[in-house]
């Protein structure tokens, strides 16, 4: 997690005060101790996002963060090692529509899903080409390789995908 992320809790209560938090412990705490003005407990919350990484904004999106998901926002968020896994869990969860709940990780869905960076189709003709992805081409024939027919045969296979930021192409194994 990064050294940013913060929410703010706002109760729905019009005589209490919400109360910004960055980590589970951090929001339990404060939630056991707010009380409204007449001295009650506080029991729901819009959760706000109020700063964080890239990947923890995205995070926050995926998960359409309420107040009874709150551990698992901060299990997933403890899991993050890179940009990948959040573009990877990204994709799964809005593009493949698979399901999450409790007991998902963020790591889940990477074996499933094929994720190559690039900016366009014919981009991603061309690193495909490049890596030798076509196999081992003759300097003769180079000159009559289609890239963009090749990369008009790729969308049969691969999807485009905003992600944070990125644009990205993947395939679902």
């Amino acid at each position: 997690m990064s050294d940013t992320l913060t929410f703010f809790a706002q109760p729905y209560d019009i005589s209490a005060c919400g109360f910004y938090f960055a980590s589970l412990d951090e929001y339990n705490s404060k939630y056991k101790s707010n009380v409204n003005s007449y001295g009650q407990p506080i029991e729901e919350y819009e959760i706000q996002y109020i700063n964080g990484s890239k990947a923890e904004t995205e995070l926050f999106a995926i998960t359409s963060l309420e107040q009874m998901h709150i551990p698992q926002y901060f299990k997933l968020a403890d899991q993050i090692t890179n940009d990948h896994d959040v573009i990877a869990f990204s994709i799964a969860v809005n593009d493949l529509h698979k399901k999450i709940d409790a007991d998902t990780n963020l790591d889940d869905f990477n074996d499933e899903i094929i994720i190559h960076y690039a900016d366009t189709y014919k981009d991603l003709a061309e690193q495909f080409i490049d890596d030798g992805l076509l196999g081992d081409i003759p300097q003769h024939l180079q000159n009559y390789i289609d890239a963009d027919a090749y990369a008009n045969d790729l969308k049969c296979d691969y999807f485009q995908a905003d992600v944070m930021g990125e644009t990205v192409f993947y395939m679902s194994c």
